[in-house]
């Protein structure tokens, strides 16, 4: 009996818990969301609240990443409720930043751009500067969903700094890779593909498997700008390919990206020869996507 009262203990919970954050830091969204949910049921007593709010949060944030919004949703607005009952700031902040994401996937970018500034604002106030990179990054990449590009450089420099100066590599492939969308979506060929190039070779470097989804889709988006119609399917063939893979939800740029570059592009273009370059890409496996992605045009 005694046995089976420590397999349900809160510290094991604990420990469930940290295993979750280091799968999740491997880009394991289904062993995070397996780890969350074992600590979670074990994490029900008075003395665990701060950390099943945590716990939470983080649900929310991979179900969000594993396409399960509706879940998500329900989970983060859970997590940001407890948060505020206990009147933990960094909580508070973190659990805004995560439910900001949902609205955002809902297109309710208004909602999404307030929650993001609630959490920098609170992240400034506690001194917070590493924590305040990963808010100011959601606050730029909302303003990227509202086309305030002035506002999203202004938030995604600012944290690329930061991030710079402390070595955060996991923090400066993210804010590239949205540095490199301000551009892209701007006009700037030249510097989103400077940015691009530089998320990519980081991202693999470091093993960041979601970032190089997404620099394969700017990478797409770029070709089909620049006419390049095959090259650009393949990228994103790849993309979707790799995401079935790994798992997760495309993020909200992927359906802007969609609809300034590539249905304008299809429009005047072969069709069945776009869609069957795209299966083509589908085909490719991580590496052989990127290498395609940073081979000389």
């Amino acid at each position: 009996m005694r046995g089976a009262r420590q397999l349900k203990s809160p510290h094991v919970g604990v420990g469930l818990h940290g295993l979750a954050l280091v799968a999740l830091r491997q880009s394991d969204l289904r062993e995070t969301r397996a780890r969350l949910e074992e600590a979670l049921s074990l994490l029900d007593g008075r003395g665990s609240r701060s950390l099943r709010a945590s716990a939470l949060t983080h649900h929310g944030y991979v179900l969000l990443l594993l396409g399960e919004r509706e879940r998500a949703l329900q989970v983060s607005e859970e997590a940001l409720t407890e948060a505020r009952r206990l009147r933990k700031d960094p909580l508070i902040a973190t659990s805004t930043s995560v439910l900001a994401s949902q609205f955002a996937l809902a297109g309710d970018y208004p909602r999404a751009r307030a929650l993001c500034a609630e959490a920098v604002a609170v992240r400034r106030r506690l001194g917070a500067r590493l924590r305040l990179v990963n808010a100011l990054s959601n606050l730029g990449c909302v303003a990227i969903l509202e086309d305030d590009y002035a506002e999203a450089s202004a938030a995604l420099e600012e944290a690329l700094c930061l991030a710079d100066e402390r070595e955060m590599r996991d923090s400066v492939v993210l804010i590239q890779g949205n540095l490199a969308l301000v551009s892209l979506f701007s006009g700037e060929r030249a510097l989103a593909e400077t940015r691009l190039r530089q998320t990519m070779v980081l991202a693999r470097e470091i093993g960041q498997k979601l970032c190089v989804i997404e620099a394969l889709r700017g990478y797409a988006a770029l070709a089909v700008s620049e006419g390049q119609h095959e090259r650009g399917a393949l990228l994103w063939g790849a993309a979707a390919g790799l995401t079935a893979q790994v798992g997760g939800d495309p993020s909200p740029a992927t359906d802007k990206i969609r609809k300034q570059f590539l249905e304008p592009a299809l429009a005047g273009a072969d069709a069945a020869g776009f869609e069957a370059a795209v299966e083509r890409g589908q085909k490719l496996t991580l590496e052989e996507a990127v290498e395609y992605a940073l081979a000389a045009k």
